[in-house]
């Protein structure tokens, strides 16, 4: 029985073999995607156990859940990084990360700075658009700094998978933030400098693994 199907029977039947099922197929394998967030085994147990007390009490507000391994991988990351911020260390978090991730380091006007936060939005919406597999894996390279090995180990895929996915995601916001910077181009001169700087740097990140 897949993971799909476990969750379903969880959900529907309250089935609490299928529960069990569940919890011994993924806690060893969420365990050691939390520990590359919190770097500590008992604190990775603590992590994955609270996620799965929350789903527990909480499942019954849902009627299915569509990608079960995007969902409980998102539940430990957000979870991990609650105890980071906890202890004052969220240097991880991805809710908290800026464009200061990828901007030039450069004092620019007001209307330079509304581009900049622009292209952050452009962003962030260009990677929503990814399907919900190829999104994660490109927050836990990009945002997170993890390698392709290590999320194929914590995802429990191939390498090859991981390279896959990130091509793909590259080329699809690689071509949105393109599009948005082709947009732009009508401001002065001065602007479309500056723009250039931000852009370059943008497309830096994208390519830097």
């Amino acid at each position: 029985m897949t993971n799909q199907e476990l969750i379903e029977r969880i959900l529907k039947y309250d089935d609490e073999e299928a529960y069990k099922v569940f919890f011994h197929r993924m806690y060893g394998r969420l365990i050691n995607f939390s520990i590359y967030y919190v770097k500590k085994v008992e604190i990775a147990e603590d992590v994955v156990s609270d996620v799965f007390v929350n789903f527990l009490r909480a499942k019954n507000k849902f009627d299915q859940i569509d990608n079960v391994e995007a969902f409980f991988y998102t539940a430990v990351k957000n979870q991990s990084h609650k105890y980071i911020r906890k202890k004052k260390t969220s240097d991880l978090l991805f809710t908290q990360a800026s464009s200061e991730d990828y901007q030039i380091k450069s004092n620019i006007r007001p209307d330079l700075e509304l581009i900049n936060k622009e292209l952050h939005e452009v962003l962030l919406n260009a990677m929503e658009q990814l399907p919900p597999q190829r999104k994660m894996i490109f927050q836990l390279v990009k945002f997170d700094g993890l390698k392709y090995s290590e999320v194929a180990m914590s995802l429990d895929i191939s390498q090859k998978t991981v390279e896959k996915h990130m091509t793909l995601s590259l080329k699809i916001v690689r071509e949105i933030v393109t599009d948005y910077l082709q947009d732009k181009g009508t401001k002065t001169k001065a602007i479309k400098r500056s723009l250039w700087l931000l852009s370059v740097s943008i497309l830096v990140w994208l390519c830097t693994f």
